[in-house]
């Protein structure tokens, strides 16, 4: 699209394509008629720009959107030129217009996948790292950064591997790295020095393809394993949720070890990697449904109301749910996207289940503790302790009564039908004695056939 203006700014031409293009006459174009096909948002600033050009007689260059005749706009460079007669006199502009709005889109969708990337990049409670093909750190993320202590932009110079490396380590490294530089994947186990401690991590590394085919970068993941190490059941659950993030570091939303899904604003599932399948229990026929719909349950639960808050104060949240769906426990981060939020879960049944059994063995060892095996009675133990904290409370018990009983003739019992009639025997009477006392009263097993009985209370 070409145009001409004279010295005062008035056009004077525009070509035939303009006018198809904008649907203007030429009378409508003409003088300043062009300004009214500039959307409203840019209007001022293209006027202010070609005006500010035309007071020093310069090169005017601006990029705005253009109606069109059909009422879409294109996104448009105008260019225009100033033309001087022979003798040196301003005599206007001559100028093009170039549609330029697959370029445009282009360049946001590119922004938007760039913004996308970097929200899952950022969002990973692990370290994760770019490197160049000799193991020199391009890019970190944030908690990389705060493992290592740099502050957001700080050079990452002080995080190579021959500064907080352990020699010991070296050739191991160097071994997984010349696999990423064929193309394969490498893990390994490291030892670093991180704020004057050693820790102990966990390293997945795969290789950045770049469009030939070839790696042109190495990705690398760390996990801190150290307390893991001092547990040998975390340190299974850890290089079981390594091993399954193996298989997908073909990228970087598929090279985290964690189940990682991106719900838009409307809640629609925009995108799930392997592990949230696995553990959501879903496929690809999830894409574009609404979240809640395919898990009613938790829309008015915990975790709904966590991604509820994220979704409306644009803050990040780490939180630990229980999905009733799934009958599951979960460790969730997450963290607000561009068009939504970001989930990084973890499931920790496991952890939680070994908690509870760890509890429950505990209090049936207490138990143990202070009860006969036999009978169930209380021991000797157990019975002193009840006896002492009787005599302690004086002034709410007046009177308290002990009855000893002993089994005669048991021996005989033993020696002639044997022991299993004899611990029968003990267990029927114990059974009998517990009906026949009131539910404060404490019977003891203190012997072999030594029975002992008391009674607390009040009154004359």
């Amino acid at each position: 699209m070409i145009w001409v203006a004279d010295p005062t700014g008035d056009t004077s031409f525009f070509n035939r394509l303009w006018l198809e293009t904008t649907g203007q006459t030429e009378a409508e174009a003409l003088g300043f008629g062009w300004v009214d096909v500039i959307h409203p948002d840019d209007r001022e600033k293209v006027q202010r720009a070609f005006f500010s050009a035309a007071a020093g007689k310069e090169a005017v260059r601006s990029e705005y959107r253009l109606r069109r005749a059909d009422g879409s706009w294109a996104w448009v460079i105008d260019v225009g030129q100033p033309r001087f007669s022979a003798d040196g006199a301003f005599l206007g502009y001559v100028g093009s217009v170039l549609d330029i709005t697959e370029r445009r889109a282009a360049e946001i969708a590119q922004q938007e996948a760039q913004a996308f990337i970097r929200s899952i990049f950022d969002s990973s409670p692990d370290c994760v790292r770019v490197l160049d093909l000799e193991g020199r750190p391009l890019l970190m993320n944030k908690a990389g950064r705060r493992i290592f202590g740099l502050a957001e932009g700080a050079p990452l110079t002080k995080t190579t591997w021959d500064v907080v490396g352990n020699a010991s380590d070296a050739q191991r490294v160097q071994a997984g790295w010349e696999k990423v530089r064929a193309g394969e994947t490498a893990r390994f186990e490291i030892s670093v020095r991180v704020k004057d401690e050693e820790r102990c991590m966990d390293v997945i590394s795969a290789p950045i393809m770049g469009s030939e085919g070839k790696p042109i970068r190495m990705l690398s993941i760390w996990r801190d394993i150290t307390d893991a190490k001092r547990a040998s059941e975390e340190i299974s659950r850890a290089q079981r949720r390594a091993e399954a993030a193996a298989d997908q570091l073909s990228s970087v939303l598929e090279s985290t070890m964690d189940s990682v899904m991106l719900l838009d604003a409307q809640w629609r599932v925009r995108y799930l990697n392997e592990n949230a399948k696995t553990l959501l229990r879903i496929g690809d026929e999830a894409q574009g449904k609404v979240f809640w719909k395919l898990f009613p349950k938790e829309r008015k639960g915990n975790f709904g109301k966590h991604c509820q808050e994220i979704m409306d104060r644009r803050v990040r949240s780490f939180f630990e749910d229980y999905l009733p769906s799934l009958d599951r426990w979960i460790e969730a981060i997450a963290s607000p996207a561009q068009d939504g939020i970001s989930v990084f879960c973890r499931d920790t049944t496991e952890r939680r289940r070994a908690e509870e059994d760890k509890l429950l063995a505990q209090k049936q060892m207490a138990h143990l503790a202070r009860h006969d095996m036999l009978t169930g009675l209380a021991n000797r133990m157990f019975f002193r302790e009840c006896f002492d904290l009787a005599l302690s409370e004086k002034s709410a018990v007046s009177r308290m009564a002990v009855l000893c009983l002993d089994l005669d003739g048991f021996k005989t019992i033993n020696d002639t039908l044997g022991h299993p009639a004899g611990d029968a025997l003990l267990r029927q009477v114990s059974a009998r004695l517990v009906q026949s006392v009131s539910s404060t009263d404490i019977v003891a097993r203190l012997g072999v056939t030594n029975l002992r009985s008391y009674t607390a209370w009040q009154g004359p």
